[in-house]
């Protein structure tokens, strides 16, 4: 199986073992300008990122649902894989287990809109 050769991210030559993403000075003073988004920004980590509430989003920007920067909530594209619609504005996903990195299937569950969400934690605190 051959190696696939590493290019500059910016204008496509080849990269030496050194270079990291870029292949000359001027290529990384263009590359990750604001103009440049997604997998060609400089602080590119894969496509995933950790919002500060502490869900997991990741690049989508196609996506109907995608903020201005292109992400997406992980766990609301798990359950529109799931129930194979787009969800609507106001459904809410609910983690079980309460941890928001937590994005099995088994640990989601769709809610009709927020009040039914505040509802369902109401419950919890009168019987926890």
């Amino acid at each position: 199986m051959e190696k696939q050769e590493r290019c500059c991210v910016n204008c496509g030559k080849p990269l030496t073992k050194s270079q990291r993403k870029c292949c000359s000075l001027s290529c990384s003073a263009t590359y990750g300008n604001k103009k440049s988004t997604g997998e060609n920004a400089r602080h590119w980590k894969g496509g995933k990122s950790k919002h500060s509430e502490g869900y997991i989003r990741f690049y989508m920007p196609g996506h109907p649902s995608a903020c201005s920067a292109g992400y997406i909530y992980e766990h609301r594209y798990v359950m529109e894989q799931l129930i194979r619609r787009f969800l609507l504005s106001n459904e809410v996903v609910h983690h079980k287990n309460g941890d928001k990195k937590d994005n099995r299937i088994e640990n989601l569950e769709l809610l009709n809109n927020q009040s039914e969400h505040c509802n369902y934690h109401n419950k919890l605190r009168k019987t926890g």
